[in-house]
């Protein structure tokens, strides 16, 4: 009996180390497993914080060319303004200039030195061109 239950105990110890062992393999992949986890992990939250300074960086371009965009289109409505006082000054001018020299549209300057210029004693007095 004693002997027997030498092998039952001994097949109980058997059993256990292979048990002790499978658990030991076990809590070595699970390790494993836990550290690629752990890396991967990691790699996501650098591409998260990567892909955020990204959209970071865009946002600032995005407000830098509003506005920049905003300047140009200032620009160009006071430029629109300034060639639309132009063309009133020129279209001033030029009606000021026909009604100065006496001459519609089309008709020849007067002689004596009054075209477009006035008269010579007029000259120097005014505003030049």
């Amino acid at each position: 009996a004693a002997q027997a239950e030498a092998a039952r105990l001994a097949a109980a110890e058997s059993s256990c180390r292979a048990a002790a062992e499978a658990t030991v393999e076990a809590a070595r992949r699970l390790s494993a497993a836990e550290a690629r986890g752990c890396e991967a992990l990691k790699a996501h939250d650098f591409q998260v914080r990567k892909l955020s300074q990204q959209l970071g960086e865009s946002e600032a371009r995005l407000l830098r060319a509003e506005r920049e965009a905003a300047k140009a289109q200032d620009i160009a409505e006071k430029a629109l303004a300034a060639q639309e006082n132009a063309n009133q000054a020129r279209a001033s001018a030029a009606a000021a200039a026909r009604e100065g020299l006496g001459t519609a549209v089309g008709e020849p300057p007067r002689r004596g030195g009054e075209g477009r210029r006035g008269s010579e004693k007029c000259r120097g007095l005014g505003k030049s061109r």
